[in-house]
């Protein structure tokens, strides 16, 4: 029967710390590889609303920006702009 010196045992342990580390690692990996083909349609569809609203936002945001006194309205070139023939 063949011995086995401490420091070998030791080795011998950080290998199988080492490995088993690797294995749940390779576990986790292979869970979230299976499972992420499994989105749910509610998630989807409240983060496409989190997406309008935000979108929604910035376009109220910029709506509500003052302009300053220097620059033109968006639509000046239109003829039946009223506040361009007060000018």
């Amino acid at each position: 029967m063949m011995a086995i010196l401490e420091s070998d045992a030791f080795a011998i342990a950080m290998l199988a710390v080492i490995f088993s580390g690797f294995g749940v690692l390779g576990m986790l990996l292979l869970s979230m590889r299976r499972h992420v083909a499994r989105r749910d349609p509610a998630v989807d569809q409240l983060l496409d609303e989190l997406a309008a609203d935000e979108r929604e936002k910035l376009v109220s945001v910029a709506a509500s920006v003052p302009a300053h006194p220097w620059e033109k309205e968006a639509d000046w070139w239109k003829e039946d702009n009223a506040d361009s023939r007060k000018s």
